[in-house]
């Protein structure tokens, strides 16, 4: 039957162990420890992108005219129908 003990470890102490590693599990270990954190991290990006909106929150207005001057260039972009 196999055990598991808890081998307490210094921060120091396990980037030591990650370094040990040969490349493929670095590479195994950054992609368990992407999946485990997506959560955190891309809520920690919502709450950087929500407090910069509320330090400087733009009108209705200009956030229309930006997105008629978006499409205005977009339309320019595209040719007529039947012209190639």
């Amino acid at each position: 039957m196999a055990t598991s003990a808890a081998v307490k470890l210094s921060f120091k102490e396990l980037e030591r162990q990650v370094e040990a590693l040969p490349q493929a599990a670095k590479i195994r270990l950054v992609q368990k420890l992407e999946q485990e954190t997506w959560g955190a991290r891309i809520n920690r990006l919502l709450a950087r992108i929500d407090a910069r909106v509320k330090r400087r929150p733009l009108p209705e207005e200009q956030i229309t005219a930006l997105v008629e001057q978006v499409r205005h260039e977009l339309y320019a972009q595209v040719p007529p129908i039947g012209k190639s």
